[in-house]
């Protein structure tokens, strides 16, 4: 391509980037995304032949797509990314397990296999594989429980002469799952038998998610599309960048009652009420629909965390008790998780996991504090 055409391509490109129409994302072929990311960064990309098509993203405004938001747009459009040789590989994202061969240790050379704390170094959302060496309890016992974590298109496998187990996937998913292996591989738990009634059960507590009433107060109803919904949250909060999945779509009644910003519960919660969820992972705001959303993927709190969340966010988190049996409050918590969370409940740990909205997760906490 002549040097005058790279650069009219590249002014094209750049103005394809930087638009700002109102209630409208950015749209762009993947292709040009990959290409403009090449040449910006000037690192060698290949493309698998199967990755093409439309992606958009809403926030960024007059700048270059960060390394994150670059990684984060391919994940949300079913495509995973991963660096090695001082390469870009962007492959389908059910395809990843070719790159892992049969084995517990044989591994192309393509994907990167990392160690803690290297996993802290990468993008969130490219792809490697992690390894963790279990030191209290069988591989096997672990695997079970995180399987529902870990999404299905994630190739595992396990070592039973060093107990161990290995796990391909986001970088952001391979530390959530490493901090949950470090809950879980603990030595089996002996509660005081004291200190349980035994003839006491425990009341099943129905708490559904919160969901905005189709009801509206006003004289006339205003919708938004779902475009204009996102679009006018990131404008609000200086352009934030949103990636969304491209299922997101439809209309949603403007939770605003004046003409005023979208705060931050208002627009978590009119996503929840379309059944779409919203989480939050190194300052990017994904939004997916709620029955698609990979517990893998969804950030893992800690308990003090989830007081900086908006309600209506989609989180993690491991709750221990130091007191009483997981056994004897499982049923309650886990009528607070709806039909797309997820709730592990592991004896051995005496803790359970808990995906599902901030709400939840904090009620969920009340509880064990009350009973413990």
């Amino acid at each position: 391509m002549p040097n005058a055409i790279k650069i009219i391509y590249s002014l094209i490109l750049t103005s394809l980037l930087t638009l700002d129409v109102y209630g409208e994302p950015i749209i762009i072929n993947i292709e040009e995304l990959i290409s403009d990311y090449s040449q910006t960064n000037d690192i060698e990309i290949i493309v698998d032949q199967l990755v093409r098509g439309r992606v958009s993203l809403y926030g960024n405004r007059d700048r270059k797509i960060s390394e994150e938001e670059f990684f984060g747009v391919l994940m949300s459009h079913g495509y995973s990314a991963f660096a090695a040789d001082k390469k870009i590989y962007v492959i389908p994202r059910n395809h990843i397990s070719k790159y892992v061969v049969d084995g517990p240790h044989v591994i192309e050379d393509k994907l990167p296999s990392l160690i803690f704390p290297e996993l802290d170094s990468e993008p969130l959302r490219s792809v490697a594989i992690y390894r963790h060496t279990f030191k209290n309890r069988p591989w096997h016992e672990v695997a079970v429980l995180t399987r529902p974590l870990i999404p299905k298109w994630a190739p595992t496998r396990n070592d039973r002469k060093s107990n161990s187990m290995m796990v391909a996937g986001e970088v952001g998913t391979l530390k959530k799952m490493r901090e949950i292996f470090i809950s879980l591989d603990k030595e089996p738990y002996s509660p005081d038998a004291n200190f349980l009634d035994q003839n006491k059960t425990s009341k099943r507590i129905v708490r559904p998610n919160v969901r905005l009433s189709l009801e509206n107060t006003a004289s006339e109803t205003v919708f938004l599309s779902m475009s204009d919904l996102i679009e006018t949250y990131s404008r609000s909060r200086d352009h934030k960048t949103i990636i969304v999945d491209p299922r997101v779509k439809g209309r949603v009644i403007d939770p605003r009652k004046t003409d005023t910003e979208i705060s931050d519960e208002e627009f978590y919660s009119t996503l929840l009420s379309a059944n779409f969820g919203a989480y939050t992972v190194s300052e990017i705001i994904y939004v997916e629909p709620l029955r698609e959303i990979i517990s893998s993927n969804i950030p893992l709190l800690e308990e003090k965390e989830l007081f900086d969340r908006p309600m209506s966010s989609i989180a993690t988190t491991v709750f221990f008790s130091k007191d009483k049996s997981i056994s004897y409050y499982a049923s309650e918590v886990s009528s607070l998780i709806a039909e797309w969370g997820d709730i592990i409940v592991d004896k051995n740990s005496n803790s359970l996991i808990a995906s599902g909205t901030v709400r939840n997760l904090m009620e969920i906490r009340r509880i064990l504090r009350d009973v413990n």
